[in-house]
């Protein structure tokens, strides 16, 4: 396996990663408000709004726990959680968008690709994430790093915003497709399985 020294810096390079993307989100997206002809179309002051509290997490906290927390295992344990959850659900989508929802065997992977995603989010986005971020807000209360506490306080409640919805976007979905599958073998009756037929799956915003 890896030493413990090459895992702290992949760790650390890979929330470093995230941040940077978010850094750049940040800017992308003050360009669309400032300068798109059509900004309250393309992005809704909402929509504006939850991406905000997202990247609180990854901009207030990256930089802070690489100078003072590089060695914590929960950390790195919340760094992989959340990027592994963006990844393999964005794969996953990315897949389920080249198949056809009207044909049985297609619909049958989206079917159960909505629940694997749906499971992915839930225990990385809601037991894993809270457990993690409990007990680094116990560790920082404990050292009497204050600011850590609070600040990480803030960026854990934003996040948590972000993650209710992802999770119930992906549950919404689960109930959406395996309705549909159940309704193609005619084990559910679904007077609207026509319309929700000629739809496409669709994906929830990257972490």
């Amino acid at each position: 396996g890896l030493s413990a020294g090459c895992a702290v810096i992949l760790a650390r390079h890979g929330a470093l990663c995230e941040t940077g993307w978010e850094v750049a989100d940040c800017i992308w997206r003050f360009w669309q408000t400032k300068f798109h002809p059509d900004s309250p179309k393309v992005l809704p002051p909402v929509v504006m709004a939850v991406m905000v509290l997202h990247h609180l997490t990854g901009l207030l906290m990256v930089i802070p726990m690489n100078l003072h927390f590089a060695d914590e295992p929960l950390y790195h344990g919340l760094v992989f959680s959340l990027q592994f959850a963006a990844g393999s659900v964005t794969f996953l989508n990315a897949y389920a968008m080249t198949l056809d929802v009207s044909r049985p065997r297609d619909l049958c992977q989206v079917a159960g690709m909505s629940v694997v995603m749906f499971l992915i989010v839930s225990y990385t986005r809601i037991w894993h994430f809270l457990s993690a971020s409990y007990q680094l807000l116990s560790l920082f209360y404990a050292k009497e790093y204050y600011c850590f506490f609070w600040v990480g306080l803030l960026a854990a409640l934003s996040m948590m915003v972000l993650n209710t919805l992802w999770v119930k976007d992906t549950f919404d979905r689960s109930v959406k497709f395996g309705r549909l599958y159940l309704t193609s073998l005619g084990l559910v009756q679904n007077d609207t399985s026509s319309e929700m037929r000629a739809e496409r799956p669709h994906s929830p915003r990257r972490e």
